[in-house]
């Protein structure tokens, strides 16, 4: 058996998942996920809308309590033992994994056995890269609700009809929480400017269809001299408000649905950018993920552009 903790928004529960299910397809065992992260978050905050990954068509499988206690002990003193025991053994013989920091860590794809992922973003398509169609297939919005979606809003038909470029700004949390703003708000607009300028010397009459969870803040900061759409007519995509009920994930599908994308630094639109079918597709992602000493190295894919 594999199982999953599951932690943070959307986008990072994606990237968990992807891992956790090539690791899976890779052994032949089962998938399980855990939510007890997500129940205990959803209880602080009076929320039942962190959960995000039932919009997908795969199915569904949570694991116990007991599951999990059959790797790590319930206990929160005992939990923080056991955690630093770990480490002490060999990872061939470790039965929880947790990522120490960020990247890409070679070693899990070696992994044989029945283990539990305590703690991870995971955030490397090289992890799930073998399992690649396997993966878009599991993220297939369920027909209800992409059907939904396409009746509901009409600016699904007018992507479908032009050349549609996705461009994501990240405000949200990055501005309101200092310390978050000092990691992750590691460029400035211009990068915008250029990466709309790369777009434009290769596509003919593209039109820049704008996502964040800031729109107005968006209107007034960026300027570029092409055609533009701001999608306002959803809530927020803020990662820490994608769940089923917010309807955030709606962006998602709509980013899907353009012919390239801009991104952020944000794992939300990276997976906007990657479930893009677009064979032909230019995506274009920060080359500077963060500040610090976070390593993002290994988050864009080689045949992205980095500007």
């Amino acid at each position: 058996m594999i199982i999953i903790r599951l932690v943070g928004g959307l986008g990072n529960q994606m990237f968990q998942y992807a891992m956790a299910s090539s690791v899976a397809r890779r052994t032949g065992k089962k998938l399980k996920l855990d939510l007890s992260w997500i129940r205990q978050t959803e209880k602080a905050l009076e929320s039942d809308d962190i959960y995000g990954l039932g919009i997908f068509s795969f199915e569904e499988r949570f694991s116990s309590s007991d599951e999990v206690c059959s790797f790590l002990p319930s206990h929160k003193f005992l939990i923080k033992a056991w955690r630093a025991a770990n480490l002490i053994i060999p990872f061939p013989w470790r039965r929880v994994i947790e990522e120490r920091e960020m990247g890409w860590h070679p070693e899990v794809m070696e992994i044989r056995r029945s283990v539990y992922f305590y703690m991870g973003y995971w955030q490397s398509e090289k992890y799930f890269s073998d399992f690649a169609q396997e993966i878009r297939k599991d993220f297939t919005f369920r027909e209800e609700i992409r059907r939904s979606i396409e009746e509901r809003r009409p600016i699904v038909e007018k992507i479908r009809k032009c050349n549609a470029i996705s461009l994501h700004i990240r405000r949200g949390d990055y501005a309101q929480n200092p310390k978050l703003g000092e990691i992750f708000l590691s460029f400035t607009m211009q990068y915008y400017v250029d990466a709309a300028r790369y777009i434009a010397e290769r596509v003919t009459d593209p039109i820049f269809f704008v996502f964040s969870d800031d729109i107005p803040w968006v209107k007034e900061n960026l300027q570029i001299p092409y055609d533009v759409c701001y999608i306002d007519d959803n809530v927020q995509t803020d990662e820490k408000e994608i769940g089923h009920k917010s309807k955030g994930y709606e962006d998602m599908y709509l980013m899907t649905q353009c012919k390239h994308n801009i991104i952020a630094n944000s794992s939300f639109s990276w997976w906007g950018a990657w479930l893009n079918d677009n064979p032909d597709k230019i995506v274009i992602a920060p080359e500077k993920w963060c500040n610090g000493s976070f390593n993002y190295a290994d988050i864009v894919p080689e045949q992205w552009v980095k500007l």
